[in-house]
């Protein structure tokens, strides 16, 4: 017996996704909003505050958007180019609070579907990426150089503490 398929009947032109893929995107990427700001974030977001899991939810959820894609027969590129969007989107999002960060302003989801709706916007996206992964570069860069001084001052004062308790051994 055949499962039903969700985007049966729909449009599968490019310039007009599946209204169940823009759905699906928009509640991953922009479902809600930073009140008094334009800043959006969506369950892909709020999953990622789940460690480990939440990302990798956040993945499975991304990949009906990549299957419209294949079904538009858009390059293989494009294809690509979405999986790229999708895993790293879940592998940096993996990294503590940065990475949480990093999942706020990348929107994997709605650059695949900007992507689905044209793909010939693969070079601004890519483009685009270019200096957001500068910044995301720089920040990680300060942020491992910021835990390494803190964990060495922790480390040091543990040892502090703890060595009039061991000189006796």
């Amino acid at each position: 017996m055949e499962s039903p398929d969700p985007l049966a009947g729909e449009s599968l032109a490019p310039g007009r996704p599946p209204a169940a893929v823009e759905r699906l995107a928009y509640h991953l990427d922009d479902r809600f909003r930073v009140p008094g700001t334009k800043y959006r974030f969506g369950w892909d977001f709020v999953l990622g505050l789940v460690p480990g899991l939440g990302d990798f939810v956040g993945l499975v959820l991304g990949l009906p958007i990549i299957a419209a894609a294949i079904r538009y027969r858009l390059p293989k590129m494009v294809v690509l180019a979405m999986s790229v969007n999708v895993l790293f989107d879940a592998v940096l999002g993996t990294v503590p609070i940065a990475g949480n960060i990093f999942d706020f302003f990348w929107k994997a989801h709605n650059k695949n579907l900007r992507l689905l709706r044209d793909p010939k916007a693969l070079s601004a996206i890519l483009e685009e990426a270019g200096w957001k992964l500068k910044v995301l570069t720089v920040t990680l860069f300060f942020a491992v150089i910021t835990l390494s001084v803190l964990l060495f001052y922790i480390v040091r004062a543990v040892l502090r503490y703890l060595a009039p308790l061991l000189a006796p051994f």
